[in-house]
């Protein structure tokens, strides 16, 4: 990783290779419309998220600068400054070879990226990040300003009982792309807090393999799959159980998009072939049983992965920051839990 030293307002900015790889992975979409000297960013929307395992009160946002290839080389040089409304935070200048350790070059998308992690003590309530990138002569500039929410649906955690986080947020090393970026992967775990049940190693030696799962809040069904079958055990992925005739991947094996209104969307993925009880068009309340944890789709054994996202088409829309209202918040990786 390549960092700055910490400043005098213990700002950081960093940015790893690792990271460019995967934000931008297998569902990297972008349409980009330049505007004369206009960088893009990825994802549409930033968002500041709490560092719940820092040792200071540290926020984070992820984000990905998009500058278009048209012919060029990639970037000479990069100047990338924090600000609290009009007052400096931190600026950083970052040379053509620390840039070409961090970007990519997607050339289906005639377009180079380049991946930064910003994070900023959160008492300074940083608003504006600016980036400026050089390509040769050319300079390419951006202006994104990182959001802070909470959600406004009231959502409950979607299975009742005893569960554990094995992946988080992307602040907690954990998920990547930009419709995930705050999403949940969710344990069953039995009434004496164990994730197993025999050593079988079958999908029903999983304690939560059939558990049900719950409509989070009100909604209506914007998507449904429900024919993915299961991997046939755990640790075992084979891709073509969830490859369409037409070639297409349904990483997220069975499941379901709920519309909550205010631009706010559930998603619960990876449930057991033929235990979705909704449609598509259905209105549904909170506590509704959709479908049962199951291991279809791209997953290494059963689990729910869960996120919030700003629009029902995973690969266009923005993860969101999740919040519920029956089980303490944050929920990290390898946080036990209790939704009653």
């Amino acid at each position: 990783m390549i960092q700055s030293s910490i400043a005098r307002r213990d700002f950081l900015l960093s940015a790893t290779g690792l990271v460019t790889s995967a934000l931008i992975g297998p569902r990297f979409y972008f349409e980009p419309s330049w505007a004369q000297g206009q960088l893009a960013c990825f994802p549409n929307r930033l968002f500041w998220a709490t560092d719940v395992k820092s040792v200071t009160e540290t926020e984070s946002c992820f984000f990905a600068v998009i500058m278009p290839n048209f012919g060029g080389g990639p970037a000479s040089k990069g100047v990338l400054r924090v600000l609290s409304n009009d007052e400096l935070l931190l600026e950083e200048t970052w040379s053509a070879k620390a840039l070409a350790g961090v970007g990519v070059e997607v050339k289906e998308q005639g377009t180079r990226i380049y991946v930064f992690h910003a994070c900023a003590h959160a008492e300074h309530r940083a608003t504006t990040i600016e980036a400026t990138l050089w390509q040769d002569s050319t300079q390419w500039r951006a202006e994104f300003h990182p959001e802070r929410v909470t959600p406004k649906a009231k959502l409950i955690f979607p299975f009742k009982g005893f569960g554990l986080i094995t992946q988080g947020w992307i602040n907690d090393n954990g998920h990547h792309n930009g419709d995930d970026l705050f999403a949940l992967d969710i344990l069953g775990l039995s009434e004496s807090m164990g994730p197993i049940l025999n050593g079988s190693g079958s999908n029903e030696a999983y304690a939560g393999f059939g558990r049900p799962i719950l409509c989070p809040a009100d909604g209506v069904v914007v998507a449904v799959q429900s024919a993915i079958p299961n991997q046939p055990k755990p640790d075992m992925i084979d891709r073509k159980l969830f490859t369409l005739q037409d070639g297409t991947e349904v990483i997220q094996g069975n499941h379901v998009v709920i519309d909550h209104g205010n631009q706010e969307f559930s998603g619960l993925m990876h449930m057991q072939p033929g235990s979705i009880t909704v449609k598509v068009g259905d209105r549904i309340k909170q506590g509704d049983q959709i479908g049962k944890l199951g291991n279809s789709g791209n997953t290494n054994g059963p689990h729910l992965h869960y996120q919030l996202q700003d629009g029902p088409n995973f690969a266009t829309a923005s993860g969101l920051p999740v919040t519920f209202e029956n089980v303490a918040s944050p929920l990290t990786r390898g946080t036990y839990l209790r939704a009653r």
